[in-house]
């Protein structure tokens, strides 16, 4: 247990949260921008990195969720 979390418990879990928070927030915003890139790929595109435009819109519904 680091000092912080034994001088002030709170604050410490409430920061922990907040950065639990933002990383599931970046992370969710950097599949959205990936999912956009690859739209915008031809179908042929897409068959070279072995991927179909079906399987963009199945992970397109990941949210918040994770992978």
């Amino acid at each position: 247990m680091a000092l912080d979390d034994m001088t002030y418990p709170v604050a410490g879990r409430f920061a922990r949260a907040i950065a639990a928070i933002t990383t599931a927030y970046c992370g969710w915003r950097d599949g959205c921008r990936n999912r956009i890139a690859l739209s915008r790929l031809s179908d042929a595109e897409l068959s070279d990195i072995g991927l179909s435009r079906g399987e963009l819109e199945l992970r397109g519904d990941d949210g918040l969720r994770g992978r």
